[in-house]
């Protein structure tokens, strides 16, 4: 399908349609209305199926994988109001104790935003008009992230600290509070992340990482790992480093998980970009994502055992902006599959470049993919972009039907003066800000309802 960005394999999985032009349109139809109307039908089955295969993974036998293929470079764009219903901007406040840099973790919660600053090693708290309530701030040789257990509302801290190596949590309430029984707290020796995955289990993501010049370990290492409490539940994803070396030496990691379902969320493996649906009890195999050959490495590259060749693969990508090394922030909404594709290296500009094009949504209805990068401001979003250049990097937010990204203010007043010739219609709140405010006030909050 030339120009969808989509192609689907394994056909020979899909039920045969029989129908005949007669019964079609009732009547007699020309034979190029009749290949027409079988191609849109065959079409449409094929896009159902894979909706199918992602809704009921138990069809799928572990010898085949469903098979998606998609090229970036032919992603559609469009105006920001053909995909969104509402676009609103939170400006969070800025005073002396608010102000931080950039935000590198978000959260959204019923009560609040919370955000990561990463260089003042500082977690926020604001409330939803973007007000100002808490600030937890600890010492730079900490390494701090953040996620949100929905089941029991409650925002979970977890300090890696450098030095001892030593990973401690804190608990605190949506609005900043610490929560005073602390019993559930835990302290995991090696473990940075922890990702609240509800009902105290815990997602802490492993890697297998070789690096040059080091002997390869024969054990085995889990790319998944849930905690129950302080205690390892199960393990999935398994690794070697000497019967992987091409994977472990190359990128031998995932990156981290944003976005967590009721109880599930989904993963896809580096290099090979398989995608697994996983629950504190199982990991079902979904399908695979399958990209142009000139942005991916070969298979006999990844499965490579020979360390000389794949440490000169290794060194010839490391500036590399075009091969798509892993798949990420994995997410179903409705009918669209929402996904990020991460290079070695990011574009350090923003365009609407093949090289620029990392957020997706494909729609599984018309097998139509859309560049989250190619969406051009229009009236509903008052000429201003919905993302700046961290949306490469940190991708979409999702909480409740709506999407969350973020502007800097720098960016914010650098394009209310390029349209100023378009006469926004700006709502109160933004008048308020482009008056109050200036180019290094706090970030700004954009969030995003889909239409329909």
């Amino acid at each position: 399908m030339k120009g969808s960005g989509l192609q689907i394999a394994s056909a020979q999985m899909i039920p045969k349609l029989r129908i005949g032009p007669a019964q079609a349109y009732g009547g007699y139809i020309s034979e190029y209305k009749y290949r027409y109307l079988m191609f849109i039908i065959f079409k449409r089955y094929l896009i159902v199926a894979f909706l199918f295969l992602l809704l009921c993974p138990a069809i799928l036998f572990s010898q085949d994988i469903y098979k998606l293929r998609i090229d970036p470079s032919q992603a559609y764009g469009g105006n920001i109001s053909e995909y969104f219903d509402q676009v609103e901007y939170i400006p969070l406040e800025t005073k002396k104790e608010s102000l931080f840099g950039n935000i590198d973790q978000l959260i959204v919660t019923d009560e609040s935003y919370i955000v990561y600053d990463w260089d003042t090693r500082s977690v926020l708290f604001f409330r939803p008009d973007g007000r100002f309530l808490e600030r937890i701030k600890k010492p730079l040789n900490n390494q701090l992230s953040i996620s949100y257990d929905s089941y029991r509302k409650i925002i979970i801290l977890s300090i890696y600290n450098l030095s001892t190596q030593k990973t401690t949590i804190e608990l605190y309430d949506p609005v900043g509070v610490l929560v005073k029984d602390q019993a559930e707290s835990l302290k995991l020796s090696g473990e940075s992340e922890l990702t609240a995955f509800g009902n105290n289990y815990f997602l802490s993501q492993g890697n297998c990482y070789l690096a040059p010049g080091r002997p390869a370990k024969d054990s085995v290492c889990y790319l998944v790992n849930i905690y129950e409490g302080d205690r390892l539940y199960r393990s999935f994803l398994p690794y070697n480093q000497t019967k992987n070396p091409g994977v472990c030496s190359i990128q031998g990691y995932t990156r981290k998980i944003k976005i967590v379902g009721e109880g599930y969320f989904y993963i896809a493996t580096p290099l090979d970009h398989i995608v697994y649906k996983i629950s504190k009890d199982s990991a079902e195999k979904m399908f695979q994502f399958v990209f142009p050959s000139k942005r991916t490495l070969g298979k006999e590259v990844y499965t490579s055992r020979d360390r000389r060749y794949i440490d000169s693969v290794r060194r010839t990508i490391d500036n590399d902006q075009n091969i798509i090394m892993d798949v990420s922030n994995i997410f179903y909404n409705r009918k669209y599959l929402f996904f990020k594709i991460n290079t070695r290296v990011y574009a350090s500009y923003l365009g609407s470049d093949i090289n620029n094009q990392y957020n997706f949504l494909f729609d599984t209805t018309s097998g139509k993919l859309v560049s989250i990068e190619r969406m051009l401001p229009d009236k509903r979003c008052f000429y201003l972009p919905i993302a700046d250049n961290g949306l490469k990097i940190s991708g979409l937010n999702y909480y409740k039907q709506n999407f969350y990204t973020a502007l800097s203010s720098l960016t914010m007043f650098t394009e209310m003066e390029k349209t100023k010739d378009k006469n926004p219609q700006y709502p109160s709140v933004l008048q308020e800000y482009f008056k109050s405010q200036h180019r290094k006030s706090n970030p700004v909050i954009v969030k995003m309802k889909l239409k329909g």
